[in-house]
């Protein structure tokens, strides 16, 4: 990833505590690794890593977000010891499905420069897909990497690839 770019990860500090969970939760530790590698890929290239998340109780950081996680224990321990995050590692916390809504994401981007977003995370038919729809409104080059989403089920995230590729025409990442 370029100067102005970033990866956003979306979600994957989550308690997995919702119907639907375990399988969600095993797709997620599954892309937890890729993840990290692609972080410190991105950061190498002079990019940007943002997360993009459900509130956690009172986390606010990324090593409190991965903290919180880790003292879960179970699968949510599982994702976030593989998760590359560092003290300065920005956080949005988002009130919805989607990292824009009502959050500091579109500032925080614009205030770096950044045109080009690649999404990654959990839930594709969701947070991701709708984090994904909203920057591309908001007039950012958005990139989604197959790869590094997941869903509860296969159908679901081919679903969510098909419509971010055939209805908004959003590329997958290189």
């Amino acid at each position: 990833m370029a100067k102005h770019s970033a990866l956003i990860v979306v979600d994957m500090f989550n308690c997995f505590d919702f119907p639907g969970a375990a399988e969600l939760a095993k797709n997620a530790i599954a892309i937890a690794a890729p993840i990290a590698r692609a972080s410190l890929r991105c950061l190498e290239q002079g990019g940007h890593v943002i997360y993009s998340n459900d509130e956690v109780g009172a986390a606010r950081s990324a090593t409190e977000f991965a903290n919180a996680m880790r003292a879960l224990g179970g699968p949510s321990a599982a994702v976030a010891q593989q998760l590359h995050v560092g003290p300065e590692t920005p956080v949005v916390v988002k009130p919805g499905h989607s990292g824009f809504f009502k959050t500091s994401l579109e500032g925080l981007l614009r205030a770096e420069n950044i045109q080009r977003i690649t999404v990654v995370g959990v839930a594709a038919d969701l947070c991701v897909l709708a984090t994904a729809i909203d920057g591309s409104m908001r007039g950012f080059d958005v990139r989604v990497a197959p790869e590094l989403i997941a869903a509860e089920t296969p159908t679901r995230r081919a679903h969510a690839l098909a419509i971010l590729e055939e209805s908004f025409g959003l590329p997958r990442a290189d």
